[in-house]
């Protein structure tokens, strides 16, 4: 068993591992932390991709080069939607133009694998196309998300994606790599194929982790915000005065605390409802920010 498909194999089993753990998690986790199931199919469609390229000559190029590339580049998209998804970032291309975005690269493959077979040019198209959402991926990432443990570990892992890319494409483009098969055992095609090995799980621990710190967020403002207003609730506003008072004793300062009353607020929970009097609230609440 040669090196490349021990990498692949192990690709494979790592990716189908970590679907199944997204998998869980979308379906235990809250429905407003978004994005989850297309990470999960994300990994699941890169893993099932792997047993196709593993069994390049044994089934037709249109399984094992077309499809198998198809499903790669699709596993990326999933991830970027996910994490727009995720982000509340909305889509900033008409699906229209990604249609023509894929059809574009099976396009390309489909010749070069059927007209003017060529391995290169498949790697190259394959890099280029993964190379660009890729890019949107780390441009969101680096945008929409709060600076936690999980997006630094997805910025990281897709950064070293991205620079795998670009100096395979300047390797390929200068004539330096000269691909002759998904099985070439040569170190650069090794290490061209441990990368994603590595960086892609990362990068589904990353999500994850931003999915586990979402949700810690969420915990914690639940239990120190009212759900109406938005406000600190008793337990957090007589917390924060504490703190307050403590600092004006440190600092000699004096402190000042201003009580304000809704007028005829029962009058209007009485004459018009609670639906109006919550309404009410919520207004005052805004103003008063």
């Amino acid at each position: 068993m040669n090196a490349p498909l021990i990498i692949l194999i192990t690709s494979c089993f790592v990716a189908l591992a970590m679907a199944g753990v997204m998998f869980v998690i979308s379906r235990t986790y809250p429905k407003n932390i978004r994005g989850l199931t297309d990470w999960s199919l994300a990994a699941l469609i890169m893993g099932l991709s792997l047993p196709l390229l593993i069994a390049r000559g044994h089934v037709p190029d249109l399984f094992s080069v077309v499809l198998a590339t198809l499903m790669i580049l699709a596993g990326f998209m999933l991830m970027n939607a996910g994490l727009r998804k995720f982000s509340g970032t909305p889509a900033r291309i008409h699906r229209a133009w990604l249609g023509l975005f894929v059809l574009a690269y099976v396009s390309l493959f489909a010749w070069f694998t059927y007209v003017q077979p060529d391995v290169a040019m498949r790697v190259a198209t394959l890099n280029l196309f993964t190379l660009v959402v890729i890019f949107d991926l780390l441009r969101i990432a680096l945008k929409q998300l709060p600076g936690t443990a999980g997006r630094n570990v997805l910025v990281f892992s897709l950064t070293i994606l991205i620079g795998a890319r670009v100096v395979r494409l300047a390797s390929l483009m200068l004539g330096l790599d000269q691909p002759t098969g998904i099985f070439d055992a040569s170190v650069s095609q090794l290490v061209y194929l441990a990368i994603p090995t590595i960086m892609i799980p990362l990068g589904t621990i990353s999500f994850v982790l931003l999915a586990s710190e979402k949700l810690r967020r969420d915990l914690e403002f639940t239990s120190r915000y009212d759900d109406l207003t938005q406000c600190l609730n008793k337990r957090a506003a007589m917390e924060a005065l504490q703190r307050e008072m403590a600092r004006a004793r440190r600092r000699g300062n004096n402190l000042s605390i201003m009580l304000i009353d809704l007028d005829h607020f029962k009058n209007i929970n009485d004459t018009h409802g609670h639906l109006e009097g919550d309404r009410v609230l919520v207004d005052f609440s805004r103003r008063a920010k």
